[in-house]
């Protein structure tokens, strides 16, 4: 990493105008081609929120626009919340990681010792869910119910045996918070988080406050069938697993808090112990690691930490590179989709710009306005997308999931004409690219080589009109 991209400074207004502005085109196409009911997300930089958006609808009957401030059902990124409140616990000397859970939960049956760090890093052997079908039928187990369960004996292998991601083991987290607290799993929250960082529309489970701005989750989209749409229900006993609601505005104010820069809710040491890897995941996805209570996967050759969440009717991931103190947050409120995805694109756009920005300079053109070629193209083999970065046109396909991989250089030549001076071999390489405009000066036009594209925009349109 270039000694100017470390977290001791911070990005310039320059880079951070052209990377907000690929992302919110790539962002605005990724709903609307994979028919995402609706987007939104939020980055931060440092302290401040450098990009915050909502994209297409959060209820389509209303035609109710998202917004960054549209509440979703965060699901398993709650995970992290109770994770922070063990540790927190453990600062002040009222927990041991490797304390015998039975020293909390005398009703935990097991042959073997299961510890708090085991519960933590999904390597204590506990089953998954439970003996509930609440994913199905939207009907939590309350405390009884787990109670009842683990008593009888839910440990499918024995301890540091295989990772087994446990929702179960989750729970049983939210009730030792309550046992060495002495206080509610939602009040400790609100108290020790919540509170203390201002994150005013978070809840850690569905009340009257949080409906009332609360995305409405639907299901895949299934050609030739209306999309399923889901009630929302409290999650009960799973609050500490999977019930908060939030939205990408706190949510990046959550992040920075886990920066190593502060000690908002931590300190330095206690966020290191949780960061580092503590289990390498057994599958044959290599690329993930875990720590306490976070996801640590590669991107781009960045370490990215972070959580992803599923829940009936929306799916959701926040990451964070903790070197350039950067963190991406993306809700949704579909199923079908992967927002784990769109954050990796996310970062991608962002490493790719912070790494090659200088090499897109090029010597001032006679056409000094760039920015009136930008824009999204269709023909029938894809779709292109013009940008300019800093004082060079390029072209991109929005459909990638890593849209600047292959990325094409534009060198003026004259008037509205351009070469495109790198690109894949495959592709026009030295042919002309033309952009033509009509008398009042819209952007009517792109020909690249002998292929026509149209304004995205215009052909929507006409193909809405013709059917």
């Amino acid at each position: 990493m270039k000694k100017e991209e470390g977290s001791k400074k911070k990005i310039s207004r320059d880079k951070i105008n052209c990377i907000n502005k690929i992302i919110n085109t790539w962002l605005d196409y990724q709903q609307f081609i994979k028919r995402i009911p609706c987007l939104s997300i939020g980055i931060i930089h440092k302290d401040k929120i450098i990009f915050s958006k909502g994209y297409g609808y959060s209820d389509l009957e209303q035609k109710k626009k998202a917004t960054d401030k549209t509440l979703y059902r965060i699901a398993s990124i709650s995970k992290i919340f109770t994770a922070i409140s063990i540790m927190q616990l453990v600062e002040k000397e009222k927990i041991n990681l490797d304390d015998d859970v039975l020293k909390y939960i005398p009703w935990l049956k097991s042959k073997n010792k299961i510890t708090v760090r085991q519960l933590l890093t999904h390597s204590s052997g506990i089953d998954r869910d439970g003996n509930t079908s609440h994913w199905t039928d939207n009907k939590f187990p309350d405390l009884e119910k787990i109670k009842k369960h683990v008593s009888q004996g839910a440990v499918i292998y024995p301890p540091i045996e295989k990772f087994k991601y446990s929702n179960l083991g989750y729970a049983l987290l939210g009730v030792i918070i309550e046992k060495v607290s002495r206080t509610k799993y939602d009040k400790y929250v609100k108290t020790n988080i919540l509170d203390k960082l201002k994150l005013k529309e978070t809840y850690s489970d569905i009340n009257k406050e949080a409906e009332s701005n609360l995305a409405t989750g639907y299901g895949r989209a299934i050609p030739e069938v209306e999309r399923d749409k889901f009630n929302n229900t409290s999650t009960k006993g799973m609050i500490s697993a999977a019930g908060f609601i939030s939205n990408t505005i706190d949510l990046c104010k959550f992040m920075h808090a886990q920066f190593l820069s502060n000690d908002l809710l931590l300190n330095k040491d206690t966020k290191k112990e949780m960061q580092r890897i503590q289990w390498v995941e057994e599958s044959e996805n290599k690329n993930i690691t875990r720590g306490i209570g976070y996801e640590i996967w590669k991107n781009d050759g960045t370490t990215l930490r972070g959580h992803g969440g599923g829940f009936p009717g929306f799916i959701t991931q926040i990451g964070f590179d903790r070197d350039r103190e950067v963190g991406v947050v993306v809700l949704t409120n579909s199923l079908g989709n992967s927002a784990s995805e769109l954050v990796n694109g996310v970062f991608h756009i962002i490493d790719f710009i912070l790494k090659n920005y200088e090499e897109f300079k090029q010597p001032k053109s006679k056409n000094k306005n760039l920015r009136k070629y930008e824009g999204r193209f269709y023909e029938k083999w894809g779709d292109l997308e013009v940008v300019e970065i800093n004082g060079s046109l390029n072209l991109f396909y929005p459909n990638d999931d890593k849209p600047l991989k292959e990325i094409c250089k534009l060198k003026h030549k004259n008037k509205d004409t351009f070469i495109l001076e790198k690109c894949d071999n495959f592709d026009y390489l030295g042919e002309d690219v033309t952009f033509k405009f009509d008398n009042v000066n819209k952007l009517i036009e792109m020909k690249v080589g002998q292929v026509i594209y149209t304004p995205f925009k215009d052909f929507i349109q006409k193909a809405r009109k013709n059917n």
